[in-house]
């Protein structure tokens, strides 16, 4: 039994999406926060949770987009009395402590790093903005076919058949990654059969935009000379700019603190690679970690977090306890183009519509992904 006079143990948590929002869900699950005198403060921009999977359907589908945004107050442990929200804005890390942009500073005895990537889209309030240009648009171009581009330029041909959707890439193939060629040559099938328009191999080089006949109409060029016109583009190229510049800590040439992507390093056990910070953990979208930056991992590595702080605390109290290390998380990517299209590549093989289907849930994993830490959306 672990004794009720434990001293109080803070956890300061950064970052409520995926990463940071499996981390407290697991934690709660794994043990009792009164019984282990914990207190949990979690420190986010937002107040909820965006299913940013499911953000490329959003852009087109007005129902789902209200479906992807969760507010925190539904979370199922948001009334335990263990655990507040700070909204406010992160602008430091140290070895110990947290500082915010209202000027707060505060102690805590273990730090969840888990702040993801910064993207230019604000969330649901501006998917309304953008589903007003798309309906005005008559052309298309998403520039970039990793998924997000890939499930884009298909959800939005899909909805919208009559507009002209290109989508632009500087490779052969589609979708960067572990993943075979025979998957990615699905992908373009797929996509021909929505009747998405391909230019592969070709990189962009110049973008402009000025007004015609009172629009705005936007002018590209590619590195093989192809010109294009277009009424919208979506720029889809590579991950989001990690959110690291917070992190204020020692680096050395024996343990940097960033690799040359400005990711955290760290160890198996998701703690930081210099066992200076042993107790300060980096998950999901900022770490190192060599796997493919997916929510289902984001949360995996929360789970494995909550675990492994809860073995420290049990070691403390002279229970013989190991951290486990994170194993590799399945190869799998699963894509929904649009309503009636899906292909998805996992480690027994490319699976078809049916079982991506079945696999997601058919709402781009949005239930799978949250009924763990959030109550039933009331209607």
């Amino acid at each position: 039994m672990v004794s009720a006079s434990k001293k109080l143990t803070k956890i300061g948590v950064i970052g409520g999406n995926y990463a940071g929002l499996g981390f407290v869900t697991s934690l709660v699950e794994a043990l009792d926060l009164n019984e282990y005198n914990i207190k949990v403060k979690i420190f986010d921009k937002r107040q909820g949770f965006c299913h940013l999977i499911g953000v490329t359907r959003a852009l087109v589908d007005p129902d789902y987009c209200k479906a992807i945004w969760r507010n925190h107050t539904e979370l199922k442990w948001y009334n335990n009395a263990n655990i507040q929200f700070k909204y406010d804005t992160v602008t430091r890390v140290t070895e110990n402590t947290i500082e915010t942009a209202s000027g707060e500073s505060e102690e805590f005895d273990y730090i969840v790093v888990a702040t993801g990537s910064s993207t230019k889209v604000d969330y649901v309030n501006e998917f309304a903005g953008y589903r007003t240009k798309i309906n005005s648009a008559s052309t298309v171009v998403v520039v970039g076919a990793g998924a997000v581009g890939v499930e884009l330029a298909a959800d939005i041909k899909s909805h919208y058949p009559e507009k002209k959707v290109t989508l632009v890439h500087s490779r052969a193939l589609p979708i960067v990654g572990p993943y075979t060629d025979k998957f990615r040559n699905r992908v373009v099938d797929e996509l021909k059969t929505i009747g998405v328009e391909l230019l592969f191999e070709n990189r962009v080089l110049a973008e402009s935009k000025r007004e015609e006949n009172g629009k705005e109409v936007y002018y590209l060029k590619t590195n093989q000379g192809v010109e294009l016109t277009a009424d919208m583009v979506f720029n889809c190229i590579g991950p989001g700019k990690p959110v690291t510049d917070i992190i204020d800590l020692e680096s050395t040439e024996e343990y940097p603190l960033l690799d040359k992507y400005n990711l955290v390093k760290v160890k198996p056990t998701m703690q930081l690679a210099n066992p200076k910070y042993s107790h300060i953990f980096a998950i999901g979208d900022i770490n190192d970690w060599q796997e493919i930056k997916l929510a289902g991992a984001a949360m995996y590595q929360g789970y494995f977090v909550a675990n492994n702080i809860k073995a420290i605390l049990d070691t403390q109290s002279g229970i013989d306890t190991e951290l486990e290390d994170y194993p590799r998380f399945f190869l799998h990517l699963l894509l929904l183009l649009g309503e009636k299209n899906a292909i998805g590549e996992m480690e027994e093989g490319i699976v078809e519509f049916d079982r991506v289907i079945e696999l997601t849930g058919g709402d781009m994993s949005l239930a799978g992904c949250t009924s763990q830490a959030f109550n039933e959306p009331t209607i």
